[in-house]
């Protein structure tokens, strides 16, 4: 069986990225600004794996080259194969990127130990405190003469039905949008799965004023699941 292993984290380091942008570009007879590019085949000597095209290589690893030849260009490192890319112009990349790493002090800086960030703190709001919104919130409604009207099931009128669509479709079309669901849809609810539905209706001197529909799974392992 093979070893599994997990992948040590990407190595970075802006101040190493900053320096190597400061040089021309390493290709002979080009003078050009440079980019840090960074160096994705492997190199077994220095412990270098290959790096996928999802990934991105630690920062140590990277040279300078130009945009032209870093990546616009008909000949750049990205538009053929990096190491024989390297390899035809009689560069060694890595002997480049680990003399830059050295010089920019990316390795005296890799060999620091980091402080530990302290994770921040959060000061929970005592339950106390969220009790005592609900019920103000609660109170509002009563004092504002709404009631609330619960119906499952067989229960539900097709007025019921009407009013919640209504509700819904108003919804989407205040946001720009058509429904998702059509009225034919929940007309087939309300037949054939009749027994999955939760509705809660929200009235003001006897009238509805609000909807909130509730699917409800009667079947193991979401027994009674409610999903709004």
């Amino acid at each position: 069986m093979s070893e599994l292993r997990q992948r040590a984290p990407r190595q970075e380091d802006p101040k190493h990225l900053a320096f190597v942008r400061t040089q021309p570009c390493c290709i002979r007879g080009c003078r050009r600004q440079a980019e840090a590019a960074h160096i994705r085949f492997a190199c077994p000597a220095i412990g270098k794996e290959y790096t996928g095209k999802a990934e991105k290589p630690d920062d140590r690893y990277v040279t300078p080259l130009c945009p032209y030849h870093h990546r616009i260009g008909i000949d750049s490192q990205h538009a053929n194969n990096e190491a024989e890319w390297w390899a035809m112009r009689g560069l060694n990349p890595f002997a480049i990127a680990t003399e830059l790493w050295k010089a920019s002090g990316g390795e005296e800086r890799a060999a620091t130990p980091k402080p530990v960030k302290q994770p921040r703190k959060i000061k929970a709001r005592p339950p106390r405190d969220k009790r005592k919104k609900i019920q103000q919130e609660r109170r509002k409604v009563r004092e504002a003469g709404i009631e609330f009207v619960i119906r499952q099931g067989a229960e539900l009128t097709q007025d019921d039905w009407d009013f919640f669509y209504r509700c819904y479709e108003r919804t989407y079309l205040e946001h720009g949008n058509a429904p998702y669901l059509s009225r034919d849809f929940f007309r087939c609810m309300a037949r054939d799965m009749p027994e999955n539905w939760l509705l809660f209706v929200a009235e003001h001197k006897g009238q509805p004023i609000a909807t909130s529909l509730i699917a409800v799974s009667a079947r193991p392992p979401c027994a009674r699941a409610l999903f709004g």
